[in-house]
């Protein structure tokens, strides 16, 4: 399956300082299988061409008007160099009560140490929400590219 995303790209080329060794296929499957999950479908093809990075600080554009206001900082990957931005590290999948199994991943960090999390639960497979440090969680996009899509500088 190719990568067919219209937000993605460009954010990358924008906002990227350090990209991430890409994972395989099978990679990704043992992240799954280890982790007790199944990555929605457009977030694995994220990971297969984009494999996660370090970003520049750019703001996430809020989708609904009470989220707070952040930028991110990371999306995780599976070869990333760092442990703060690993994926499937399961201290953080188990954060969250009532998380096993996994119905939200963390996948990204921002400048105020809130989460950027997938969705795997079924009825909301691949549907990115802003998790607060220390408060609530907020609805952001419906997909990967969708959230890629709702970086912007400077903040406005």
């Amino acid at each position: 399956m190719s990568a067919s995303f219209a937000h993605i790209p460009e954010a990358f080329r924008l906002y990227c300082t350090e990209q991430f060794p890409l994972p395989t296929e099978k990679e990704i499957a043992y992240l799954e299988e280890s982790c007790k999950l199944r990555l929605p479908p457009d977030y694995r093809n994220f990971l297969q061409h984009y494999g996660g990075g370090l970003f520049s600080e750019p703001c996430i554009l809020p989708s609904v008007n009470n989220c707070p206001q952040d930028s991110l900082t990371s999306m995780y990957g599976i070869h990333s160099p760092y442990s703060f931005a690993t994926l499937g590290n399961l201290g953080d999948i188990l954060t969250f009560e009532d998380n096993d199994p996994p119905i939200v991943i963390p996948i990204g960090d921002t400048v105020m140490n809130s989460w950027i999390l997938v969705m795997i639960h079924p009825e909301d497979c691949g549907k990115i929400v802003f998790k607060e440090a220390f408060g609530g969680f907020y609805y952001l996009a419906d997909g990967i590219d969708d959230f890629f899509g709702r970086l912007v500088t400077p903040c406005k």
